[in-house]
């Protein structure tokens, strides 16, 4: 429940909107195959899981570049609780579009937290996964048919979700921020 207030206060505190949203705990844990065309799954309800609203987002009105933080919460199946966070940047919007470039820049004030970027399931920022049938946006893209750093998952495994550095997690949010610096002036006048 800790982890739902923190979502819920950085959607309302400070520009920060969820758009995609996955609890393997929930009722209907995995995304709907139609989601994968759609980009749409109870898009008018974050409370409802899984959830996704990038097909409604309107890319003109959203920051360049983009950026994002991905939430992670579960218990890797090996054991032990995994928590992280990471917050990045991306010139490319989130598509059906499988030929963007991300150009991911993990901000973290701690880069000791950025997940690895060296190998096949190294964290990528997010694009279309055009290759496996698990995943609609895969953290290492169209560079492997490995499905690590899937926020958006079409299936589970063992009761999990893939999370980042070859983890396993139970819950996954992504929040894109919406207000440019002009507008983040103009409410704090």
């Amino acid at each position: 429940m800790l982890y739902l207030t923190v979502v819920l206060l950085l959607t309302f505190a400070t520009g920060w909107e969820l758009i995609i949203q996955q609890d393997i705990h929930a009722e209907h844990k995995v995304f709907d195959v139609s989601t994968k065309t759609t980009l749409l799954e109870n898009e008018n309800n974050s409370l409802l899981f899984p959830f996704m609203k990038v097909g409604n987002i309107d890319w003109n009105n959203i920051p360049y570049p983009y950026e994002f933080i991905i939430i992670w919460v579960g218990s890797n199946l090996g054991g032990g609780l995994y928590n992280n966070a990471v917050k990045w940047t991306q010139t490319s919007i989130l598509s059906t579009d499988v030929h963007l470039s991300t150009d991911y820049i993990c901000t973290n004030s701690d880069q000791a937290t950025c997940p690895a970027t060296g190998s096949d399931s190294g964290f990528h920022g997010l694009q279309y996964d055009s290759i496996t049938d698990k995943c609609i946006f895969d953290g290492d893209g169209t560079r492997s048919g490995l499905w690590f750093n899937c926020p958006s998952a079409l299936t589970d495994e063992h009761g999990a979700i893939p999370g980042p550095n070859t983890k396993w997690v139970q819950h996954k949010s992504i929040l894109i921020h919406t207000l440019s610096i002009s507008q983040s002036l103009s409410l704090s006048l």
